[in-house]
C-alpha cells in the first residue's frame, strides 16, 4: 500500500509547469525560427507569382414598365384600337418576367457570341490568370465563354429587393468594369429585340385581321 502511494506521490512531483513548458519552447527555438523562415519564404514566394485582382460590380434592377399611353404613342395610326390594345398590354407587361428573362439569358452562348466580336473583350480575356505562371486560353468559343461567364461572374440578390448585384474580378480593373458594362448592354439588347420583334408581328396579325 505504502508502495502505491509513493509511486502517486512521484508522478504528481512530475507533472510539467510552465517554467518546464518554456524550458522546451527555448529547445525547440532552432526549428521554430526555421518553420517561421520558411513560413515566409513560402509567402514571398506565392506573393511573387500572384497577380492582383480588382473587384467591379454593378447594381441590376427592372425597369419601370412604361403606361399604355406611352407605348402606344410609339406606334404609327394611333387611331386604331387594336393597335392601341396590344400596345398597352405589351407596354403594361410584366417588367419582372423581363428581368427574370435577363437573369436566364445573360451567361448563355448568344451573349457569349456577341461578345467575342469585341477585340478589347478577347484582349482582355486572355490577360486574365491568377498566377504568371497559368496557363490562359487564346481560342475562345461562345460555349467556352459562357461557361467562364458563369463561374467568374456572381449574381447576388441585394437584401429582400428584386436588385441583383453584379461582381467580377480581374487583374486590369478597367476591363473588369468593360466586360461588366457590355455584358449588361447585349443582354438588354437581346430582350429589347424580342420584344419589338413580338409587339411587331402582333400588331402585323391584328392589322391583317
Amino acid at each position: 500500500m505504502s508502495e502505491i502511494v509513493k509511486k502517486e506521490q512521484d508522478y504528481r512531483l512530475s507533472e510539467p509547469n510552465f517554467r518546464d513548458f518554456l524550458h522546451d519552447i527555448w529547445k525547440a527555438k532552432v526549428f521554430m525560427l526555421l518553420g517561421a523562415i520558411i513560413g515566409l519564404l513560402a509567402a514571398f514566394i506565392f506573393q511573387s507569382f500572384t497577380i492582383p485582382h480588382y473587384k467591379s460590380e454593378i447594381l441590376l434592377a427592372p425597369a419601370s414598365p412604361m403606361t399604355g399611353a406611352e407605348s402606344s404613342s410609339l406606334l404609327a395610326n394611333d387611331n386604331l384600337f387594336a393597335i392601341r390594345y396590344i400596345a398597352q398590354r405589351i407596354g403594361g407587361g410584366g417588367s419582372g418576367s423581363d428581368f427574370q428573362r435577363f437573369e436566364n439569358m445573360v451567361f448563355g452562348p448568344s451573349v457569349a457570341q456577341i461578345l467575342l466580336q469585341d477585340k478589347k473583350i478577347t484582349s482582355g480575356l486572355k490577360t486574365d490568370r491568377s498566377f504568371t505562371f497559368s496557363e490562359v486560353h487564346e481560342n475562345w468559343s461562345a460555349e467556352l465563354l459562357s461557361e467562364y461567364l458563369k463561374d467568374r461572374i456572381k449574381l447576388k440578390p441585394v437584401g429582400v429587393t428584386t436588385a441583383r448585384k453584379m461582381e467580377y474580378l480581374h487583374s486590369d480593373a478597367a476591363f473588369s468594369e468593360y466586360l461588366l458594362t457590355g455584358l449588361h448592354h447585349v443582354a438588354d439588347s437581346l430582350i429589347r429585340r424580342d420584344i419589338r420583334q413580338d409587339a411587331q408581328a402582333r400588331v402585323d396579325y391584328l392589322s391583317k385581321a
